[in-house]
């Protein structure tokens, strides 16, 4: 297959319209197992909503009808409106005078008791001055329990009122030293063991058996150098540059245990799985390696709409290489960790998907990406998952050019894979990658751990030109069996509906057609008690799948 310019720029081509997000989770066999299914349906409405507001104008009108007045009596009308105002603005000054005069003389008088009483110049005690002229001219200060004329002066405070000040500050002192001293004590124990907490940043202490003077010149401050990781909680920090398929395996350990259960109902990871008659039990972890604003929307509220940020190509393209890689690394830290595969395994299930973006293996020219990082976070995963005893589905989710124009896809807009200017240049460049995956998960590590391996998530094949979507797969498939994969397949059913896949791929074997229906999606389904969305997708969608998986009707 010819191998594409790599300097050439990954851009999308600017021939469709921003279409709406979608969703993920189940996978249905064709020919073999069923599968975790979901719905695809406009995208949802998230936290962090990209949709241009629709203008709202009104067309109702008050009318009221009038007599038409001469010109002469709206003359005569204009000079009696101006003598009444001339008139009307003499009383009001007169008035207020009056009132004036009245107000500053009881002021005065009261100045002249105090003084009496007190001996000198006091303070105004509980005198309460409410003048509505005053304060309606602003000549008036509000205090507690009134209003004081400005010409009163400044009040002065007694000692009481200090004594009060600083036994305050002195109080709020006391509590900040109190928590500065819990914070710390916080962090230094949540690092005591080398992982990572909630409450601040990894330990690290696993940095402590090697030197940075082990890592050689031209690898340091690289991706392969443990001392730039974020986290190294359960990786090997032990310097490699040793690749397979031209993919690393920094971070892994030489050795490995299949014999873990996910539960007593299912079998070991070395032992085989009846795909076709058992049962799946599995769950998706969106938004971790491949971002999606309606389940990760802290990246996204910090911006102004008008900024556009919108998707990862924008997040990364506002923050720069940099700054980019410091946050998501520490997202791919924290988000999933080791405990949240044991809270997985515990809740009953046996299988779990893992999305991830093509810029873990490779970015292009062009590209804001950050390269590289997440990859070793799936190799960790992939580990996590192992010592379970939960079996994996590696989902490709972002493609060269997107599959979808959609945000989980890295950049929301037009569709250039398989389309538009770039479109072969973009389908070619995902081959290569699953040349790249493919020879690196045909190691032996993976045989029983790795249970499907994914081609794409979800090409919108209603936008596409199916065949040449079903001609890709076919070279893909060929690719990945070349390398050695030996696991079921999964390809997107392109939201065509089961029915619709009748006839195709049939000369194909070991696939998985990957359907995603929802509820939520939907709201003659959003309306239904759990019970019944339980009822439906047991009748409506289980009766499709098993029709898919007869060649005969789908």
């Amino acid at each position: 297959m010819p191998r594409p310019d790599p300097d050439r720029p990954n851009r999308p081509p600017k021939s469709h319209t921003r279409p709406k997000t979608d969703r993920k989770e189940k996978v249905t066999p064709r020919g073999t197992p069923e599968r975790r299914s979901k719905q695809a349906s406009p995208q949802t409405p998230d936290r962090r909503s990209n949709q241009r507001a629709s203008k709202h104008t009104s067309a109702s009108t008050s009318e009221r009808s009038s007599n038409v007045l001469s010109i002469d009596s709206l003359a005569k009308l204009d000079a009696l409106n101006e003598k009444d105002t001339v008139v009307r603005e003499k009383e009001l000054v007169t008035d207020r005078k009056a009132k004036e005069k009245v107000v500053t003389g009881r002021v005065l008088k009261d100045r002249g008791k105090h003084r009496r009483r007190s001996g000198g110049h006091g303070h105004s005690g509980k005198r309460r001055v409410v003048s509505g002229p005053l304060a309606e001219e602003g000549r008036v200060m509000r205090r507690r329990g009134g209003y004081a004329s400005k010409d009163t002066g400044k009040r002065r405070f007694g000692k009481k009122f200090w004594w009060i000040v600083l036994i305050s500050v002195s109080i709020l002192i006391i509590i900040i030293a109190v928590a500065a001293v819990m914070v710390g004590k916080k962090k230094s124990g949540a690092g005591a063991g080398g992982g990572s907490d909630s409450g601040g940043d990894p330990a690290n202490s696993n940095l402590a058996g090697i030197s940075e003077s082990d890592i050689p010149t031209a690898a340091k401050g690289s991706y392969l150098d443990p001392f730039t990781w974020y986290d190294t909680t359960d990786f090997n920090v032990t310097y490699t540059n040793e690749t397979v398929g031209g993919l690393p395996i920094m971070g892994l350990n030489s050795s490995w245990d299949d014999s873990i259960q996910a539960n007593d109902n299912v079998p070991a990871l070395n032992k085989k799985w009846a795909y076709g008659t058992m049962p799946i039990r599995g769950v998706n972890l969106g938004g971790w390696l491949s971002i999606e604003p309606f389940i990760t929307p802290s990246f996204f509220n910090n911006y102004k709409q008008n900024q556009g940020i919108i998707d990862e190509w924008t997040l990364t393209t506002i923050l720069g290489p940099s700054q980019a890689a410091k946050t998501l690394e520490k997202h791919y830290a924290l988000f999933i960790n080791a405990q949240s595969f044991k809270d997985i395994q515990a809740a009953g299930f046996d299988h779990i998907r893992i999305p991830f973006s093509y810029w873990a293996v490779t970015t292009y020219s062009g590209d804001p990406y950050v390269p590289k990082i997440s990859w070793r976070y799936l190799l960790r995963a992939i580990e996590y998952a192992r010592a379970c005893g939960l079996r994996v589905n590696l989902d490709l989710h972002a493609v060269p050019g997107s599959q979808n124009g959609w945000n989980h896809s890295g950049r929301q807009g037009d569709i250039g894979w398989l389309n538009g200017t770039d479109g072969s240049l973009n389908g070619q460049r995902s081959l290569d990658i699953h040349d790249q995956l493919s020879t690196f998960f045909s190691q032996p590590r993976y045989a029983n751990v790795i249970a499907i391996y994914g081609l794409v998530n979800e090409p919108k094949m209603i936008a596409l030109p199916t065949q040449s979507v079903l001609d890709w797969t076919t070279k893909a498939v060929a690719v990945v069996r070349k390398n050695g994969i030996k696991q079921n397949i999964a390809i997107g059913d392109g939201f065509l509906g089961l029915p619709k896949w009748q006839g195709k791929l049939e000369g194909v074997t070991g696939l998985i057609l990957d359907s995603h229906p929802y509820t939520i999606f939907d709201p003659n389904l959003i309306v239904f008690p759990h019970q019944k969305k339980i009822q439906y997708a047991c009748t409506s969608w289980s009766s499709q799948m098993t029709a898919s998986m007869n060649t005969a009707s789908g």
